[in-house]
């Protein structure tokens, strides 16, 4: 689930932005699907920390928040010079990973997991072309909040092409992924 929301706010924060935040903001937004990103892998991360209190693990819990601290701390050092908020966000990405990573390594020895993978696999394919299909779209658009800053009228609904066009792939991104990934959700669930 927190993969299709994931994709989801990927897909749809241009349009969130446009009609709830301030024009002020909306270079700000762009970080939004690296933290979202980072977030899957804080929500896998959380998902294995039961293991570490029904193993009586519980000394390893500083070790795994110390070396995320670690990794966040240094690569923000190195990348917030280089790439400002954007090395923020993935610095917050490459902490969250490596926590995951760590913990899911060490549970496999402790307290293995098992999730549905051809599930989970299908979802994640799929928010992967998803995402590819909206950055390229976001990138074609050399400057799309740039545009859609210039556009501060309501008549730029009715011009052919603008933001308009854009938010309109947005919409019709987000009914088909939703269209692809219900049915596997609902699959899913029914085998629990």
């Amino acid at each position: 689930l927190l993969i299709i929301l994931t994709t989801l706010l990927t897909i749809l924060w241009p349009v969130l932005f446009w009609f709830l935040i301030g024009k002020d903001f909306w270079i700000g937004g762009s970080v939004i699907p690296i933290i979202a990103i980072s977030y899957i892998f804080y929500g896998l991360f959380v998902l294995q920390m039961p293991s570490l209190y029904l193993k009586n693990k519980e000394k390893w819990a500083p070790r795994f928040w110390g070396m995320g601290f670690i990794i966040n701390v240094c690569c923000n050092s190195i990348l917030i010079p280089l790439y400002g908020y954007y090395g923020a966000a993935f610095a917050t990405l490459f902490s969250y990973g490596g926590m995951a990573f760590f913990i899911v390594y060490k549970n496999y020895k402790w307290m293995p997991m098992k999730y549905n993978l051809p599930y989970l696999g299908c979802i994640v394919v799929i928010s992967i072309i998803v995402l590819g299909v909206e950055w390229k779209k976001i990138l074609d658009a050399e400057g799309y909040m740039l545009m859609l800053s210039v556009y501060t009228q309501w008549d730029f609904l009715f011009q052919i092409g603008g933001p308009i066009t854009f938010l309109a792939k947005d919409v019709f991104l987000l009914i088909i992924y939703l269209l692809m990934t219900i049915p596997i959700m609902w699959l899913m669930y029914k085998k629990l």
